[in-house]
């Protein structure tokens, strides 16, 4: 039976916090403000629309989300809003199936794994948090090689790691967007996305192709 036990330590010994990830996160926000605040505009105005489209809205979710990951990279790497990196899984047939595909796969095996009590459900998501990003970051991987990559890194980094990350995140963006009023909600989204490449530079730069991770300009 699994257990809560199972969420294991992390392997890397002299690793940032899940704190000292969200506070970098936070410093390069605030260095590109007036990006990050579009981003986060443009992300509700998409966000909008597709909720007007039904069935496409959960189909089209996945490779928009994964579009605004490599666009707030570019931004804090190469200080340049780059369109093409907004619609990057929508520029080929091949990449746009492989996104979908991911988006559908994650919440089955979520499924799946509630299907077989709570726990396993949770270990699920923990384990494949960080598909989507291996895939958003480095468009070559299978839909299968990203899942196996966010399992080896959850399983490098302790899937403790990744609870903490979330909740502390959740924490910091309520506090933000109740302190603003609900302004905060046009930066959670882009300052999610962040804590991610943040998290992804920390524990995979010197992964095989580094520059894909990398957000230093």
């Amino acid at each position: 039976m699994v257990t809560f036990n199972d969420l294991g330590p992390s392997h890397y010994k002299e690793s940032p916090s899940a704190q000292e990830i969200i506070s970098s996160a936070f410093k390069l926000m605030m260095e590109h403000f007036p990006w990050v605040l579009a981003t986060g505009l443009l992300y509700l105005v998409i966000s909008f629309v597709l909720g007007y489209l039904g069935i496409l809205n959960a189909i089209l979710t996945t490779p928009v989300s994964m579009g605004f990951i490599r666009l707030t990279r570019d931004i804090v790497k190469n200080n340049e809003f780059n369109s093409s990196s907004l619609f990057w899984f929508f520029l080929d047939f091949k990449r746009f199936f492989r996104s979908v595909g991911l988006g559908i796969v994650l919440p089955v095996l979520f499924l799946i794994g509630l299907i077989f009590f709570v726990i396993p459900g949770v270990i699920v998501f923990l384990d494949y948090f960080w598909s989507v990003p291996f895939m958003a970051l480095d468009d070559s991987l299978s839909i299968g090689a990203s899942l196996k990559k966010s399992k080896q890194l959850t399983q490098s980094i302790g899937r403790w790691f990744t609870v903490k990350y979330l909740m502390m995140f959740v924490l910091v963006a309520s506090l933000g967007v109740i302190l603003t009023l609900g302004l905060g909600l046009l930066i959670v989204i882009p300052f999610s996305f962040l804590t991610i490449l943040k998290v992804m530079e920390t524990f995979e730069g010197k992964s095989t192709n580094p520059s894909l991770i990398s957000i230093r300009g």
